[in-house]
């Protein structure tokens, strides 16, 4: 009698007890501005966040108009979340000289950093170590230490800051296109690859990189949605023109 009571006091801990105790920690918040907010555990309400706050996979981040989050993994690996952005910790793992994270972009922007320890680590054993962001209609990864992600409407952009690494559409994963700092690339439709690799105009990098900079202070600035608007724009003209060129042809 008391062995089966004991069982049903376990059991109702069990479920009573959040997840979350049981989950490991894979990193902190170590920045906060305005308003963010998170969703743990499944749960269908978000709660505040704040510094200081752990992080564990699942977690989903919403940071509102003119809110910043920063969040500092367990590795070292930093993860900035800009306005108007949702995000997913889906994975994240270490185990003796392999390192995977992964985060999902469902709308907004976000910059990742590789730590500087784990820099050389990459250099070789680069398919042990990966740093990935996905988006609806891409997957950046990194191979060196520093690149923005943005997802606006149907527009995928990626620039790359320091380093090197790939970039692709997930229903194309056959067609990896390599990156390397400076150098930009779009996926607008779920069905093709990205774009060309170029590199980024100034202008292009003054929205993203200094817009980076100043959401970290001060939490402004829609950035990409600027530059997916543009590159859309871009594109329709582009599009235009070559139906103007068949119909002269």
């Amino acid at each position: 009698m008391k062995r089966t009571n004991l069982l049903i006091l376990i059991i109702l801990l069990i479920l009573i007890i959040p997840a979350s105790i049981f989950a490991q920690i894979v990193g902190k918040v170590v920045e906060k501005q305005g308003r963010v907010d998170v969703f743990k555990n499944g749960s269908n309400f978000a709660v505040p966040v704040h510094i200081g706050d752990p992080v564990f996979v699942g977690d989903i981040f919403r940071a509102k108009t003119r809110g910043f989050a920063k969040i500092e993994f367990t590795n070292k690996n930093i993860l900035k979340i800009f306005q108007r952005s949702k995000v997913k910790i889906d994975s994240y793992m270490i185990s003796g000289k392999s390192s995977e994270t992964t985060v999902n972009l469902y709308r907004g922007k976000v910059q990742a950093k590789t730590a500087k320890h784990l820099i050389k680590k990459i250099g070789y054993l680069i398919e042990k170590n990966k740093f990935e962001v996905h988006t609806p209609t891409a997957v950046a990864g990194v191979k060196g230490t520093n690149f923005i992600v943005f997802h606006f409407g149907n527009i995928t952009g990626v620039l790359f800051l320091e380093g090197h690494g790939y970039a692709y559409n997930p229903k194309l994963p056959d067609k990896v296109v390599p990156m390397k700092a400076g150098q930009i690339t779009f996926i607008s439709n779920p069905g093709e690859p990205p774009t060309q690799p170029r590199k980024a105009t100034k202008s292009e990098m003054q929205t993203l990189v200094k817009a980076a900079k100043k959401s970290s202070e001060e939490g402004s600035a829609t950035s990409g949605e600027k530059v997916a608007k543009n590159e859309q724009g871009n594109q329709g003209n582009k599009a235009g023109e070559n139906k103007k060129g068949e119909e002269s042809g």
